[in-house]
């Protein structure tokens, strides 16, 4: 009579695992592996299989840094053993909630914050604030300049101050300002210019109805299509104008309320002066 207690060992471990599939108790396991879908689990010895996506709440750049190292799963298959699949990913989600709810409760608008940004999207920068706590500052609330992405000002593990904008408890977000504590270049701009003063700009978009032109750190002005040449009537900038280009300049108009320079250039603007001539009342004029 051959017996085995390791045989007898595994199939009660096997029961426990499947107690904790069907009670959705985490489990400790260690990653012994990865491969092209994710990583291979241990649990107790049992192999499972944790697909990428369900590893983290961002993407892995070195999924090879976590092997030997013990993670709590939450298992999402079980099949007598043979297909046991899990997740990380799905804990570390109720976690991140369940803290951000609890501590976004505690934030109010308005707040200064020190934080280390995390990491980098095409929306938009995400910034830890400590104690699991995590907020966005979007694209457009990164710098008064107009950037393209927030990889032109930030940089991952970069220590930023940020001011909170909007608390929204219930879905435990926190949206983030960088911009709202630096000086607006808009409003020193406009109390320091003169309309029709010549000035130097650089041309730094075309659109079919005018040609942008940075006339101050931050500040772009509208050349409209109507006010970049007197001689002759243009359908499209990019007659005349090409991006890069340095331009002289006169400022038009400025609306505070919506932060808008209108430009003319030298010619235009001399034209559209009016003529003054002199005379009287009465006088006889042809």
């Amino acid at each position: 009579v051959q017996l085995s207690r390791r045989n007898m060992r595994a199939q009660e471990i096997l029961k426990e695992i499947e107690q904790s599939y069907k009670d959705q108790v985490p489990v400790e396991g260690a990653v012994v592996a990865t491969n092209k879908g994710g990583y291979e689990i241990r649990i107790r010895g049992v192999r499972a299989f944790c697909p990428s996506r369900q590893f983290s709440l961002r993407f892995e750049r070195e999924p090879s840094s976590h092997i030997g190292k013990h993670y709590l799963f939450k298992i999402t298959e079980f099949s007598n053993g043979k297909n046991l699949v899990v997740s990380r990913r799905a804990l570390l989600a109720a976690d991140a909630q369940e803290r951000s709810a609890s501590l976004a409760s505690d934030i109010k608008v308005g707040e200064v914050k020190q934080g280390t940004v995390t990491h980098l999207k095409p929306f938009g920068a995400f910034v830890d604030l400590g104690d699991g706590l995590e907020g966005m500052v979007h694209v457009s609330e990164i710098s008064h300049e107009r950037i393209n992405q927030p990889g032109d000002k930030l940089t991952a593990g970069e220590a930023v101050e940020v001011k909170v904008i909007r608390v929204d408890v219930a879905k435990g977000k926190v949206a983030l300002s960088i911009k709202a504590l630096l000086d607006d270049p808009f409003t020193t701009f406009a109390d320091e210019v003169k309309l029709g003063e010549p000035m130097q700009g650089t041309v730094k978009r075309l659109q079919p109805f005018g040609a942008f032109v940075e006339v101050a750190p931050g500040i772009d002005g509208l050349l409209h299509v109507s006010g970049i040449t007197a001689e002759r009537r243009i359908e499209h900038p990019n007659e005349v104008l090409e991006v890069g280009q340095e331009v002289t300049v006169l400022v038009e108009r400025v609306d505070r309320d919506k932060q808008r320079v209108a430009l003319l250039t030298p010619e235009v603007w001399e034209k559209r002066q009016p003529v003054v001539i002199p005379c009287k009342k009465g006088d006889v004029l042809e």
